[in-house]
């Protein structure tokens, strides 16, 4: 889905890439604290809270980021650099927990 921001000026790519990592987020998030709750059940309320900073701090570093390489390059590129950046945790996280 984020790789479609590679497409130079396309306006629609952008709305629909959105749209589809806003739902990712919510579907992935919502899985995330349910298996916290259930596998955790000690320390679900301090994972919770260390899921939710990482959120955070992730948008933070990330909009931070994307402004230095827009004004380097231009506005696809420093959209879609997030995309090869997640292709590859999720190629390490595959091998990982597989």
């Amino acid at each position: 889905m984020t790789l479609g921001r590679f497409i130079p000026n396309s306006f629609i790519t952008l709305i629909v890439s959105t749209f589809g990592i806003g739902f990712a987020i919510a579907i992935i998030g919502t899985h995330f604290i349910w298996n916290y709750k259930k596998s955790f059940r000690n320390i679900q309320v301090f994972l919770i809270a260390i899921y939710t900073f990482a959120m955070g701090l992730g948008s933070l570093i990330v909009s931070s980021v994307t402004k230095i390489i827009s004004d380097k390059t231009n506005w696809n590129i420093a959209l879609g650099v997030w995309a090869l950046i997640s292709l590859a945790v999720a190629v390490i996280w595959k091998n990982v927990y597989g």
